[in-house]
C-alpha cells in the first residue's frame, strides 16, 4: 500500500507519506511554519461594523 510512498512524515499526528525526500522536506517545513507562527485560527469572526477596541 505504502510502496510507492515511502517517505513518511514524522511529525506527531501527521504520518502523510511522499514519493519522494523534496517533497517530505516541503511538506516538514508546513510544520515548522505552524510552530513558529502557532496554527491557523479557524474560530475568529468578524462582525461589519462593531468596535470593541472604542
Amino acid at each position: 500500500m505504502g510502496d510507492d510512498r515511502p517517505f513518511v512524515c514524522s511529525a506527531p499526528g501527521c504520518g502523510q507519506r511522499f514519493t519522494n525526500e523534496d517533497h517530505l522536506a516541503v511538506h516538514k517545513h508546513k510544520h515548522e511554519m505552524t510552530l513558529k507562527f502557532g496554527p491557523a485560527r479557524t474560530d475568529s469572526v468578524i462582525i461589519a461594523g462593531c468596535c470593541w477596541a472604542s
